[in-house]
């Protein structure tokens, strides 16, 4: 009977030793009395380095786990039982690993001895799961701005069509009306449709960009002529605002581009400038540097927050 019990002992030592999963033991008093190569490898620490020393003592548990991992001990050691947790550890090369912790009680002759740990290395699952909620974070971050987007558009097309149906209702009515008054109902109108205008197409610009269907074609031109063109289609606006927009080019400067799209870009920077400047003025200029043409538009509006200055390529943002 002592050689078949001898016999079981080694054939559980074997097990121990050569488990793929680390395998801890530790006695009622937190000294560390078994730990396998799994264990070891996981840790970076050899065995001889850790046994016989107390496992809050070693530094391997990291400052965040230490807590949960005495109060766990404890209960383990009491004889409750103790559900699966996941503590971090640090390496002895300091780098730092996450592990699920399966915790049991070792007993003798009906008497808790200690316990026995069985871990898994759950970093990269962690890392993943991480991940995949970070992407569900932005995810549910975009379908609410998206929800607000829509909420703005609607406002901003019902807003100027609202006030196009009351001028033009004016206009129809039989009510006699100036000149004058006409002549301000009809710019408002224009007003309003210009705004509609520019608001469907963003739209289209965002929808050609989210369906990946804006093909780019270049082609060699003039960016001085784009500029001096544009700018002038936005000299009205300007000037019913009474804002100064000059252009500051001199001769030519030929550039490999899209031509349609550098005219929309250009356009859009504009219309904000137009649209955010109350006072004052506008510059458009070019100039060479590197080898590359810089376009600026400078005015004296009121600019952008340094809060949203993170947010100006992010899609459907409001400030």
């Amino acid at each position: 009977m002592t050689r078949n019990l001898e016999e079981s002992e080694r054939r559980y030592a074997d097990l121990i030793e050569n488990a793929p999963d680390p395998i801890i033991a530790i006695d009622k008093g937190g000294i560390m009395k078994l730990v396998n190569p799994a264990a070891e490898s996981v840790s970076g620490y050899s065995a001889g380095e850790v046994l016989g020393k107390h496992f809050a003592s070693l530094g391997i548990i990291a400052p965040s786990s230490a807590q949960l991992a005495r109060k766990t001990f404890e209960e383990a050691i009491s004889g409750r039982p103790v559900a699966p947790i996941e503590i971090e550890i640090i390496r002895k090369n300091d780098e730092h690993r996450t592990l699920e912790v399966n915790q049991k009680a070792l007993s003798s002759e009906g008497v808790i001895t200690g316990i026995q740990l069985i871990l898994r290395d759950i970093t990269e699952r962690k890392k993943a799961e991480e991940v995949l909620q970070n992407q569900l974070r932005l995810e549910s971050k975009l379908e609410e701005k998206e929800r607000n987007f829509v909420s703005v558009a609607s406002h901003q097309l019902l807003t100027p069509l609202t006030l196009i149906s009351g001028y033009v209702s004016m206009m129809l009515s039989e009510e006699a009306i100036t000149k004058e008054e006409k002549k301000s109902y009809l710019g408002e109108s224009l007003s309003g449709v210009r705004r509609m205008t520019r608001l469907v197409k963003d739209l289209l610009s965002t929808s050609r960009i989210e369906n990946k269907s804006i093909g780019i074609v270049k082609d060699k031109f003039d960016i001085n002529e784009i500029v001096r063109v544009t700018t002038k289609n936005f000299e009205l606006q300007a000037k019913e605002k009474r804002l100064k927009l000059t252009y500051q080019v001199k001769g030519q400067i030929e550039v490999l581009a899209d031509r349609d799209l550098t005219i929309e870009i250009l356009s859009n920077l504009l219309a904000n400038a137009v649209k955010y400047t109350e006072k004052g003025g506008i510059v458009v200029s070019s100039n060479v540097k590197n080898d590359q043409v810089a376009v600026e538009i400078s005015d004296t509006g009121v600019g952008i927050d340094q809060k949203d200055l993170s947010h100006i390529f992010e899609k459907f943002y409001f400030s």
